[in-house]
Order: structure tokens, then sequence, then C-alpha cells
């Protein structure tokens, strides 16, 4: 009687084994990271909103409380002071209060970093004391001659907080930037991991016979997630440019449409492709559109030579004619001896109706 034959061990068993369970586990992983993740971005993305409309709304108020001033100085008689001046400051100054409040659940905080946060509470005080002189200037009333030493010192420090809530604007506006920066990171590693697992997945089902190949396989595609992610990664920032609920129009140095985004399209009523080449006053409303072509050139003059480029408020004008107030940060990218710029726009004639019939 023939003795029967062991059957054959098959040593790979545990192996594979035990890679399941590690794939099992790294999936659970990168579920609770991705949720974290998606977390996190939405946390961010309503922090820099909030941060955006806070720094457009403070420069609105200092500029609308020192123009209150002015004109109840010239004698008009339309300008309540405790309305349209005291109220201006002390919503400005609760707008910085808010930025630095830790409590809030919709404040920056979680983007300052120390310095940012001193210079907002610097800017605080500064606008305090800007409001203490705009009240004396007030009391002096309409008739009283004005104060030269007072007039100085109340235009010097419009001045010197116009400038700062620019800074401080800005730099919050990066730190912003900064954070989906390392997000995007945290989302390039995670895809990184999911390409790691399909690769694991398909060794598991292939076992020993197809290890080889499979590693050439894994090699490969590795090289064809390295481009896919940076075809992702520009397709992102082509999204980004589309989906942007601001108006982005770009001009060359001659004043000529280049490029706008679909914000942009809906803005004007006009088309992409009637936009490009056209000169940009031809989009704005009075008194801008009757500028000679070099006076309106300052404006790009004045965009090259601020690092912070340029923010006012400008007439714009539709296709059908309808004339808009737009607030507009204008900004100068250059390469060599070119320059491109940018201007980023938004429509804000309900906001000053709605404040003008509140007045």
């Amino acid at each position: 009687m023939t003795p029967q034959q062991d059957a054959p061990r098959d040593t790979t068993r545990p192996f594979f084994d035990g890679l399941s369970l590690s794939l099992l586990a790294m999936g659970v992983v990168m579920f609770v990271i991705m949720a974290v993740q998606q977390h996190v971005r939405r946390e961010a993305a309503d922090r820099q909103t909030f941060v955006a409309a806070a720094a457009r709304d403070l420069r609105f108020d200092l500029a609308s409380a020192h123009l209150a001033v002015e004109e109840y100085g010239q004698g008009d008689p339309g300008i309540d002071p405790a309305q349209d001046v005291d109220s201006r400051y002390a919503h400005a100054l609760r707008l910085l209060d808010q930025l630095t409040d830790e409590s809030s659940d919709g404040g920056a905080a979680a983007l300052l970093d120390p310095l940012i946060a001193d210079r907002i509470g610097k800017l605080g005080t500064q606008v305090g004391e800007l409001r203490d002189l705009a009240r004396l200037r007030v009391s002096q009333g309409t008739r009283a001659p004005r104060d030269a030493t007072l007039d100085r010192q109340f235009d010097n420090l419009l001045r010197v907080t116009s400038l700062e809530s620019q800074a401080i604007a800005e730099s919050l506006n990066a730190s912003a930037v900064r954070a989906g920066e390392r997000l995007d990171t945290i989302e390039v590693i995670v895809d990184a991991i999911v390409a790691v697992l399909f690769i694991a997945g398909a060794i598991l089902v292939a076992r020993q016979r197809r290890a080889h190949r499979d590693e050439y396989q894994r090699l490969e595609s590795r090289a064809e997630g390295t481009a896919r992610d940076a075809a992702v990664r520009e397709a992102r920032a082509r999204a980004l440019l589309n989906s942007s609920i601001d108006a982005i129009v770009t001009a060359n140095a001659g004043g000529e449409i280049v490029g706008c985004n679909p914000a942009a399209e809906r803005l004007f009523g006009y088309t992409e492709a009637e936009m490009l080449g056209r000169q940009v006053r031809e989009f704005t409303g009075e008194p801008y559109r009757s500028l000679p072509p070099e006076r309106f050139a300052e404006y790009y003059q004045r965009a090259l030579a601020s690092p912070r480029g340029v923010s006012e408020i400008v007439a714009g004008r539709r296709k059908d004619g309808r004339e808009m107030v737009l607030d507009m940060s204008l900004s100068a990218v250059t390469s060599g001896d070119e320059a491109t710029f940018m201007a980023i726009l938004r429509d804000i004639g309900d906001r000053v109706a709605a404040e003008q019939r509140f007045q």
C-alpha cells in the first residue's frame, strides 16, 4: 500500500492573510482621514470667506466715516454724525474684535500668527483714536473755523489706519491661502496612499506567480499617477478660477482684455469672446469711461508701483447700458519686461443702495 503524500503546504497564506488585515486597517484609517480632511476644508473655507468679507467691510467703514466727516464739515445737512460717523467706527472696531475672538465659530483666530494678531490689536487702538479725532472735528460744527492742527492729526491717522488695514487684510488672506495649501498637501498624500492600496490589492489577487509582472505594473502606475496628479492640480486651478463668485478680468499693459472668467461674463453681460481684445475702459461707467487713455493708464502704473496693488470703488457698465458700483482690487504680475494686470470685481450696488435707504 502506497502511503498518501501530504498536500503541499501553502506558505504564502499567512503572509497574504496579514496583508489583508493591514489593507483593511489602512482603509479604515483612510476613511477617517478623508472625513477629517473634508471637515477641516469646509471650516477653513468658511473662515477665509469671513476674513475676506471683514477686510472689505473694514475698509468700507473707514472710508465711509471719513467721507461723512468731510461732508459734515462742508455743511451737508443730510449727515447724521451719530449714524454716519460713530456707527461706522463702532462697526469697524467690532470687526477687529471678531477677527481675534477665539471663541467665535466663524472668526479668523485660527488663521492668525502672533504678529498679525498684535497688528490687529494696534489697529484697533488707532481706529479708536481716529474715532475720537473725528468726534472733535464734528463737534466744531459746520460754521466754526477749522482747526488746522486737528485736521493734520486726523488726516495722518486716517492714512496710517488705511495702509495698516490693507496690509492686515492681505496678511490674513495669505494665511488662509497657506492653510489651503497645507490641505492640498494632505490630499495629495491621501491620493498616493489610495494608489498604493490599489496596487497592493492587485498583488494580493495575482499571488506569487504574478509578483514580477505586478511590480512592473506598480512602477508604471506610479509614473502615470504622477502625471495624473499634475493634470488634476492644473484642472483644480482652472476650476477655482471658473467657480469664483467674483468676476476676474486680466489685461495686458495696453489695457486690452486677454482673459476673463464666467463670473465676469455674468457681471458685464458679454461672452468671453466679445470681451477679449477690447479695452478695459469700454466696460467702465462715468467718469472713468471718458478719461483719456493716459489718465486711465495711471491705474496700471499704481498697481505696478504698489506690491499690494490698488483697491477702490469704481463704476462699471453692463452690455445693456446699466451702470454698476464695483469693488475692485487691481494687481500686477510681471514677467521680464511684460506686465499682466488682474482685476477682481464684485457688484456692491445692492449694499450701497441698502445703506443709502438706511441713512
